[in-house]
Parts: C-alpha cells; structure tokens; sequence
C-alpha cells in the first residue's frame, strides 16, 4: 500500500520540516509531470517550502513504466536543486544524497536529513 509505505518512511525516517500530504493528481501533473494515466496509486508528503525534504510513492500500472517515473524524479531532483541553490543552500546535501529507489512496480523518491536511514526503512519494506 503506497499511503502506508510513505507514512513508514514518514515516521521512520529524518526530517526536519513538518511534512503534509499533497493531492495526487497535484502532486503528479505538476511537481513531476507524470501522466496520471500510468498510475495505479500514489502518496506524496512534501515541504512547507523551508525545505527540500519530501517523500513520494508511486505505484505503476505496467512495470514498462517505471523508467518514466524514476525519470520524473531525476528532473524534479534537479528542479529543486536549481530552486534551492541560492534560496536555501543548506538543502543542497540532501538534494544531493536523494533517494530514487525502484521495484517491480513501484518507486520512491525521499529526499531526507539521513538518506541511509531512509534506505534501510525502504529495503525492509520489499525483503
């Protein structure tokens, strides 16, 4: 469940900024400009604009799909960095240390204080 997956990683993981959930077809049209066509399921919690910190789930319907999704993460990692880069240059580690993960039909983008927490919260997630 992807709600559940990003509320574990949420609660597990390090953040600074008080995260809030986004609106999926929000949150997929414009923060990554996916096609909402190829999504079976999503959850986003992003920041409160103090940070870069955010954390999005995003199941797939075809496996073939996943590319683009993991595609539309590299871009919105790179947006931020541009947005961020004078405005809140403290943020850069973590842009830099973002987690993209994928399997199967899933992906996760967590950009976080502690970036291997995050991964170990994920790993356990898909063992």
């Amino acid at each position: 469940d992807v709600k559940e997956a990003a509320d574990h990683i949420l609660n597990g993981g390090d953040f600074k900024d008080t995260l809030a959930t986004v609106d999926n077809s929000m949150a997929l049209t414009r923060l990554y400009g996916l096609d909402q066509a190829i999504v079976e399921d999503a959850a986003f919690y992003t920041n409160s604009n103090a940070t870069a910190e955010e954390i999005a789930v995003i199941k797939v319907k075809d496996a073939a799909d996943i590319e683009t999704v993991k595609a539309a993460y590299e871009t919105r990692i790179a947006d931020q960095k541009e947005a961020c880069k004078d405005y809140l240059p403290d943020e850069m580690t973590k842009l830099e240390d973002a987690v993209i993960y994928t399997n199967g039909n899933y992906a996760i983008l967590c950009v976080s204080n502690d970036s291997s927490k995050v991964e170990t919260i994920i790993e356990e997630m898909f063992k």
